[in-house]
């Protein structure tokens, strides 16, 4: 229930938080399958680059020239992108979290004051 724009902490709020947390604990784990993911394409990705070069030269391309080739493929960025989204939901979801903590502390300070006046 609100009153005067000052939210009350009830079963609901609980449960947002709750929500939110979960969310926040999908994001995190979201953000390590794509890091980890970057690395295992960057690889596979420079393997790929130096069998092309391979067949064309019939020598091996630099590892310094593999791992440009790898971070210029477009699968590449998808998995950079999808890592950045994670990142992105990761804040916004701790921002929320930060937020309604702030909330709970207002409402914990607005009770004792109560109970003080009382």
């Amino acid at each position: 229930m609100k009153s005067k724009g000052i939210e009350e902490i009830d079963d609901a709020f609980y449960q947002r938080y709750e929500s939110l947390g979960i969310r926040l604990a999908e994001a995190e784990r979201d953000l390590v399958i794509y890091s980890e993911g970057l690395s295992v394409i960057e690889k596979k990705l420079m393997v790929k680059a130096d069998n092309a070069f391979f067949r064309e030269n019939n020598k091996r391309q630099a590892e310094a020239l593999q791992r440009r080739d790898a971070k210029a493929d477009p699968e590449y960025m998808k998995v950079v992108r999808a890592k950045a989204k994670a990142q992105e939901s990761k804040t916004l979801y701790k921002v929320q979290l930060e937020l309604m903590k702030m909330k709970f502390e207002g409402w914990r300070t607005r009770s004792a004051d109560r109970r003080n006046s009382m």
